[in-house]
């Protein structure tokens, strides 16, 4: 009967073990089950960028044709480049988002178009186009959910400041990328213009999403010896129109590195009632700004900064999940020439 007891308390002792291991999986799936929906739907959206390049004529001073006859002028063709109507850029949320009141965008946020078929027409008849194009972005933003909360919970719960993944998505017929010819000054306006506008066209896709990383690099097979197509973690298809980097002109790149940090809603409501309301900064120092280098030997930057994030969050008794990945943009046809 000794041994019974023994062999009982023993069994039961790993029966409840067991069941607090698969009861803790569990929640964890279940708290970071929106993160990962969002991270899929993401990189998803980000493999479809395009950017419909085409090659024409410019003159010495690289002004297209229509350009050059535009302001009155006589066009003579110099070169033969490629060209394209669309953006895409990533690079520093906080530099390319103008700052609005109550806002905090830490890390980085990335634009571009792709054909997703979202239109404000019934989807019936000729509306069902699947191949219609759409503006997309993404970024991270601290702030309430006053804004896009429905009006019938206003008095019935307060709201929420969070940490969000928020997503741009103009329909085909609110394209303002062909409103204008796209120049060094406003060729942002695209994206900061709707994310202005009273309400904002950015709602979130996941909540306690605190960073966002995107980082444009070449396929692992081009990069031995060549220059990293970014130092900073900016790709801007239309930095040429102000003396830019020219690989980066009109072209996508080949890979796009994801990653995004999140936490669960548990740490979310600790951090609410400890900061009160005031955005608590996550990201000790400036994070996420000097791009890795694939050729150039020793410790990764994004290594290292994911490292003092992750111990950051970690000194604070956060609960967080990290999601990482490399994204092949499948319209890219990218030559360093």
């Amino acid at each position: 009967m000794g041994i019974l007891a023994i062999l009982m308390a023993v069994t039961l002792s790993m029966v409840n073990m067991t069941t607090k291991l698969v009861r803790n999986t569990s929640g964890k799936i279940s708290a970071f089950k929106e993160s990962r929906a969002a991270f899929d739907s993401l990189t998803r959206r980000v493999s479809q960028s395009t950017l419909n390049t085409y090659y024409d004529y410019v003159d010495s001073s690289g002004k297209s044709r229509k350009e050059v006859e535009d302001s009155g002028g006589v066009f003579v063709p110099d070169k033969y480049v490629r060209q394209s109507e669309l953006h895409f850029v990533t690079g520093q949320a906080n530099t390319l988002i103008p700052a609005a009141a109550g806002k905090i965008r830490p890390s980085h946020a990335i634009f571009f178009q792709a054909m997703l078929g979202f239109s404000s027409l019934p989807c019936s008849g000729d509306a069902q186009l699947s191949n219609l194009l759409n503006a997309v972005g993404y970024f991270v933003e601290y702030g309430s959910d006053a804004d896009f909360r429905p009006g019938f919970l206003d008095g019935i719960t307060p709201a929420r400041n969070r940490y969000r993944l928020m997503q741009m998505v103009q329909n085909t017929e609110t394209l303002r990328i062909y409103s204008q010819a796209l120049t060094a000054g406003n060729r942002f306006e695209w994206f900061t213009k709707p994310l202005e506008a009273t309400p904002s066209q950015a709602r979130p896709v996941a909540e306690n999403i605190v960073a966002a990383v995107f980082w444009a690099r070449r396929a692992k097979e081009d990069s031995d010896g060549k220059a990293p197509l970014t130092a900073n973690y900016t790709y801007d298809t239309k930095s040429y129109l102000s003396g830019g980097n020219a690989v980066s002109r009109n072209q996508l790149p080949p890979v796009v590195e994801v990653l995004l940090v999140a936490i669960d809603e548990p740490s979310a409501m600790r951090l609410e009632a400890k900061y009160a309301g005031t955005a608590p900064l996550l990201q000790p120092g400036a994070l996420f700004a000097t791009a890795p280098d694939p050729g150039g030997g020793g410790s990764s930057p994004l290594s290292d900064d994911l490292k003092k994030l992750t111990d950051f969050l970690t000194a604070e008794s956060l609960n967080f999940r990290v999601f990482t990945t490399s994204i092949q943009i499948r319209q890219s046809k990218f030559s360093a020439d």
